[in-house]
């Protein structure tokens, strides 16, 4: 006959009145010191875990400028690749500003195409696009606002709809290529009714709670303009003979560009 043998039976017992082997619990001690391994490793892996949120914390607010900027840059390149020639209707001009708050921060107006808030009272497919950095009513952070007006064939001119496409910014700077230089400034009608055929944007935004020293996140872009064409020839004549003297006699491209350099 096999005898079934116990799990305890090898372990320590203690004797009762009545003679029985009863296996021996715990003691105080025993229980006491348990609970101290376990809260020390409950407390190892909280540190770990605060560290790991912390460290994940920190690296998010290092990432959300430059994130932000992003951001940005792909809204203004939207509304660059998207920006129509100038026409006598809807499309008035190109014109950005250089350093027009004396604070070293451009302003862009153009039209475009591209995607802008739906509204009842109707929205044109072309709409005036106005980039610029200014301060909210009551605050002191620097912010970009991209100022879309939709209907530009309304009776009574709509306020343009504003959106802040970047906080913290200190500074937002453009420049414009005509096929050959560089300009600081742009005006469409100096420069042969024409648009550039690519601007460079430059933005740079400070973290959020930055300490003095921090060093603002710097981007650099270039985007071209799919509708950019060479001044005409009328045009680039009459240009040219208010520009620099001298220069009017050469192609049509060459008086808009010298007009844009006699302008200057």
């Amino acid at each position: 006959m096999t005898t079934i043998t116990p799990w305890n039976a090898d372990l320590p017992c203690r004797r009762t009145s009545l003679g029985e082997c009863v296996a021996r619990g715990f003691t105080l001690i025993e229980l006491l010191i348990a609970l101290a391994i376990a809260g020390i490793i409950m407390l190892s892996l909280y540190s770990s875990l605060y560290i790991g949120f912390k460290a994940r914390d920190s690296a998010m607010n290092a990432l959300m400028p430059a994130q932000a900027a992003n951001v940005a840059m792909d809204l203004i390149r939207n509304d660059l690749e998207a920006a129509q020639p100038v026409r006598e209707l809807l499309c008035a001009g190109f014109t950005g500003s250089d350093n027009y708050d004396g604070n070293g921060n451009d302003s862009l107006t153009f039209y475009t195409t591209s995607e802008a808030p739906p509204h009842d009272y109707g929205q044109g497919e072309v709409k005036q696009v106005q980039l610029l950095v200014t301060q909210l009513q009551g605050g002191k952070d620097n912010v970009l606002v991209r100022q879309v007006t939709s209907n530009l064939l309304a009776d009574v001119q709509p306020n343009p709809d504003q959106d802040i496409i970047c906080r913290h910014v200190v500074l937002f700077n453009l420049r414009y290529f005509d096929g050959t230089d560089w300009y600081d400034a742009w005006d469409s009608t100096q420069q042969g009714n024409v648009i550039p055929y690519a601007v460079e944007v430059t933005l740079d935004v400070m973290p959020a709670g930055a300490t003095p020293g921090t060093k603002p996140i710097h981007m650099v872009r270039v985007f071209p303009l799919s509708c950019a064409t060479q001044a005409s020839a009328n045009s680039s004549g009459s240009s040219g003979s208010t520009g620099s003297t001298g220069n009017t006699g050469s192609t049509g491209s060459t008086g808009a560009r010298s007009t844009g350099t006699g302008g200057r």
